[in-house]
């Protein structure tokens, strides 16, 4: 198993960006004859690219399945080609994958591909997918923004100055989400295509998450993929919003979604 931390030059953020990889390059797989599987784990709004690494199992469980873990760094941009910022959509959805398939032996078949992210991370995750679903088989979401606008409606009274600013580069002075940042509204265009090309989603939440109507959000989203006739786990935990919460989730989806293990450790 090799982990590192590196930068890498983005043509789309017009910068050097870190990035923590994860490789199984001793797993008994043969990855000269066959690619390895991906998951694209993304960071929440509070946390960097490092701190998977840092505060979960992630090495471990990406060593017993034989996954690669590809970790950006996306700041706190939501995942968003910002208002008044950067293209941060089109760095982690369109040219990661690119950049690092040249550097690494990663599969392109998209049911090898997992894209996985907590909070604002989560939100990333299904935007991401849903917008990609030629790339991706799996997405996950831990604790995840399903519904942006139920968050924004919770906060309005509440964001101070600095907060809303913050908001308001991101999303606009409106604070209101085009129709390519909604994921429910993603989600209803998703479940249009073939069940071939669906995506299987993996949705967590803690029961005592202490940000506003962030479980009811989630629990509401899993009604709609129940409504909708998308394949999906709902992984009800008892916890808060914390890495605890998250560690058992990623794991769940994997020994869940990747139930051979070719290794244990």
């Amino acid at each position: 198993m090799a982990s590192f931390k590196g930068d890498i030059k983005s043509k789309a953020l017009s910068m050097d960006i870190a990035l923590n990889v994860i490789l199984p390059y001793d797993h008994p797989h043969d990855y000269s004859q066959d690619p390895c599987k991906t998951l694209w784990l993304l960071h929440g709004q509070g946390s960097s690219s490092a701190s998977w690494m840092r505060w979960t199992s992630i090495e471990r469980y990406a060593m017993e399945h034989g996954f690669a873990v590809i970790m950006p760094e996306v700041q706190r941009s939501f995942y968003r080609n910002m208002e008044y910022g950067l293209d941060y959509f089109t760095f982690v959805a369109d040219e990661l994958p690119e950049l690092c398939r040249k550097m690494f032996r990663l599969s392109d078949k998209r049911e090898d591909n997992y894209i996985a992210g907590l909070s604002m991370g989560g939100y990333g995750a299904l935007k991401i997918g849903l917008s990609r679903p030629d790339q991706y088989g799996t997405i996950g979401s831990f604790s995840g923004v399903a519904d942006l606008m139920r968050i924004f409606d919770t906060m309005q009274s509440t964001l101070e100055p600095r907060a809303r600013a913050e908001y308001q580069g991101i999303f606009g002075l409106e604070m209101e989400p085009k129709e390519d940042d909604d994921i429910l509204c993603l989600t209803r265009k998703h479940a249009q295509l073939p069940k071939e090309q669906q995506c299987r989603f993996f949705i967590s939440c803690g029961t005592e998450d202490e940000i506003p109507t962030l479980y009811q959000g989630n629990v509401a989203y899993v009604n709609l993929l129940k409504e909708l006739g998308l394949e999906h786990i709902w992984f009800e935990q008892k916890g808060m919003h914390e890495w605890a919460v998250w560690d058992e989730a990623v794991r769940e989806m994997l020994n869940t979604y990747d139930q051979v293990r070719k290794y244990h450790v």
